[in-house]
């Protein structure tokens, strides 16, 4: 299991690639974890055999699909199984 950060690692935060999307998960007045969103990779085999997709589907769909990219659980706000909760 991964060690919390002791400081919030916001610079990996500002420089992502592409539409984003950011969340910070708070538990009362403090910062739990940080989770960043990125739209999906344009052509990945795996993912696009088990969907299904042909090609011309995967170009009309593939804005349907978000990559987790960042999850950072922040040392002070530390709770066992807290990603289960937030992405479940």
């Amino acid at each position: 299991m991964g060690r919390p950060c002791r400081a919030p690692p916001l610079s990996s935060f500002k420089n992502f690639c592409g539409r984003a999307l950011r969340h910070v998960v708070a538990g009362g007045e403090a910062w739990v974890a940080l989770i960043g969103w990125q739209a999906g990779a344009y052509k990945v085999g795996v993912r696009d055999a088990w969907i299904g997709w042909t090609h011309d589907q995967r170009l009309s769909r593939l804005h349907l699909i978000a990559n987790t990219t960042r999850f950072v659980i922040l040392g002070e706000g530390y709770v066992p199984n807290m990603a289960r909760g937030y992405l479940g």
